[in-house]
């Protein structure tokens, strides 16, 4: 058995599903064909193959694969400075499987670069010099199995002057056969030019073949073709360019339809979060009717890459990228729901990524802000973190702050194939002492603390920890391409069975999450707002001489300084300013009352 369909070069970050057509209405009549004259088996199976991109070819004929579906995806669009260190990134291809899969990255366009390994699902370069229009840089990946080839392309824009132009190709459209239908990339822009001097090249990427009236101008037009299908998906790109060379896309999808079905993408909301947190993508109020979703697909279009934990799902969940200090990151993902019959639609949806304030170890590493500092992970090879949250003790494990400083970790680690190997290397804030280890606890341990091995540097501030899917390491113990890790750094108490035990105390001043985005983090789970103002009134009463010992709760917070640290958490810096104000604020609401009692009583005497 050989492949025969090989989808366009370009099937763009949009579109990647062709629906499984309808056979009988089109089987019917190839089989009326076939019974003609001099009719060969031969282009009995050309038709068939040209009608149906899900139809391989064996022996005995064409037949339907309909579990012929793999997506190459090249990653977002870019922009870099010259002379850095870029990334390349297949990760968020489906299905990724290195172990039956070829991964081939190839450079189109621009300026020549060295990539690092161009087998590798994340390659990397480095950027080259040039002048102040800037270069484009253009990518292409091929993703093949023995049954089908897919292939993507990305852009990296190289510039310190000119901006890089924004492609618009217009909303999705719904259409019937026969409609003259035109394309809109009018609301493409220059920002630093004009858009007079974009040049436009539209191109096709799926569907039944159309001509269009002119692919370099803005409002091309086509016919909407006339098929045996109750409903067919067209997809186009359009390539903007400016004067300088910098590149941007779009695409749009049109559907072909007898009908006028309701069919509506909905990618959730544009969010803010600063760097290392988690963030889930939503797809849950797109709508369909009558038929159903048969298909989700996320895909990153802007941005520095992320991996996402499953891009076919509804709720897919990433960690957010590194930025340099003092700036922000745009991602831009797109969503794309397939109906039962092979309609497409698509939403859009931003999410600014913003400056954390904490030292990023290294280009890679996810930082997890702690209270002044940071803990970093990093997965080396093999995979990329794509979930990282807060992991609780077990009920029966009681430990305390020094017994494990940063808390547990719930890690999980998308691998590049099942079986595959990860190493995540974590970085440390301040050094660690020669008794402590990183342990796992969790199901797979009983609840029990287990010490794993780690390489550590001999300033013991960075730790590698060698993962496996599938292995002991795994929790669950399933070679499905996902390790999930739950542990922790821990103190030598908890390997005693005693925590009681006297141990060597480290506290250092980055621990306690109590200040990170990742949802979950946070310092008593059940302290509150209202249990900050019930800790003030309590303080102000215990100034004024009776105690609260009605209230045990709330003595007991007057008493602590819990309260104030999640209230200097809340604000950071600005705490002392805003304190500042306020004092100053009701400061002068007292001097003018007592200025105003004074002028009164003058008046009055």
């Amino acid at each position: 058995m050989f492949f025969t369909h090989i989808p366009d070069k370009h099937t763009k970050k949009k579109m990647f599903f062709k629906k499984i057509p309808f056979l009988s209405l089109t089987t019917l009549l190839i089989s009326s064909i076939a019974q003609l004259p001099n009719f060969s088996s031969q282009c009995l199976a050309e038709i068939a193959i040209f009608d149906h991109p899900h139809v391989l070819q064996t022996d005995s004929g064409p037949v339907l694969n309909p579990n012929n579906f793999l997506v190459a995806v090249a990653g977002p669009d870019q922009l870099a400075d010259e002379k850095s260190k870029v990334f390349l990134d297949a990760s968020n291809s489906w299905p990724l499987n290195v172990a039956t899969s070829l991964v081939f990255w190839k450079q189109l366009e621009g300026p020549p670069v060295q990539l690092s390994n161009p087998e590798d699902v994340r390659p990397f370069f480095i950027t080259p010099e040039v002048g102040p229009e800037g270069a484009a840089l253009v990518f292409e990946l091929t993703l093949a199995t023995d049954d089908v080839t897919t292939k993507d392309t990305c852009v990296v824009n190289v510039s310190w002057g000119n901006i890089q132009p924004t492609a618009d190709a217009g909303e999705d459209m719904l259409v019937k056969q026969g409609d003259q239908v035109f394309l809109d990339g009018s609301g493409s822009l220059d920002a630093d030019g004009e858009k007079e001097e974009l040049h436009y090249q539209w191109r096709q990427t799926s569907g039944p073949s159309v001509v269009l009236s002119d692919a370099t101008t803005i409002k091309p037009s086509f016919i909407a073709p006339y098929t045996l299908h109750p409903a067919d998906t067209l997809t186009f790109d359009l390539d903007v360019t400016d004067k300088g060379g910098l590149k941007a896309n779009d695409s749009i999808i049109v559907n072909v339809s007898w009908e006028q079905p309701v069919l509506e993408a909905d990618a959730g909301p544009d969010k803010v979060a600063d760097e290392g947190s988690r963030i889930v993508l939503d797809a849950s109020k797109s709508l369909s009717q009558p038929e159903k979703i048969s298909r989700y697909f996320w895909t990153q279009l802007q941005g520095p890459p992320v991996t996402l934990s499953d891009p076919t799902a509804v709720r897919p969940i990433f960690l957010t990228p590194s930025v340099k200090n003092f700036e922000t990151a745009n991602l831009v993902f797109e969503l794309t729901i397939t109906s039962e019959s092979g309609l497409m639609a698509t939403s859009k949806t931003h999410i600014r990524i913003d400056d954390n304030w904490f030292t990023s170890f290294s280009q890679e590493a996810f930082v997890v802000p702690l209270k002044t500092k940071g803990i970093g992970f990093e997965v080396e090879r093999g995979g990329r973190i794509v979930d990282l949250s807060p992991s609780r003790p077990p009920t029966d494990f009681k430990v305390r702050d020094q017994d494990i400083p940063y808390g547990l970790f719930d890690i999980k680690i998308r691998t590049y194939k099942p079986g595959g190997e990860a190493p995540l290397k974590v970085y440390f804030p301040d050094p660690v002492p020669e008794d402590y280890q990183w342990f796992k606890c969790g199901k797979g341990t009983g609840g029990t603390p287990v010490p794993i091995s780690a390489v550590v540097d001999p300033e013991r501030t960075t730790f590698t920890i060698f993962l496996r899917d599938g292995d002991a390491s795994d929790e669950d113990g399933i070679q499905n391409s996902l390790i999930r890790d739950p542990s922790g750094l821990g103190g030598p108490s908890i390997f005693l069975g005693n925590t009681l035990s006297k141990s060597r105390k480290f506290q250092p001043n980055s621990a306690n999450p109590e200040n990170s985005p990742i949802e979950g983090f946070g310092g008593r789970a059940d302290f509150s707002p209202k249990k900050l103002l019930a800790l003030i009134f309590g303080r102000f009463t215990d100034f004024s001489g009776p105690s609260n010992s009605h209230n045990p709760e709330v003595n007991n917070l007057s008493t602590s300084s819990e309260g104030w640290k999640w209230l200097s958490l809340q604000f950071g810096p600005a705490l002392p300013l805003m304190l500042l104000g306020i004092i100053g604020f009701i400061s002068i609401v007292f001097l003018k009352k007592i200025i105003g009692a004074l002028v009164s009583h003058k008046d009055n005497p």
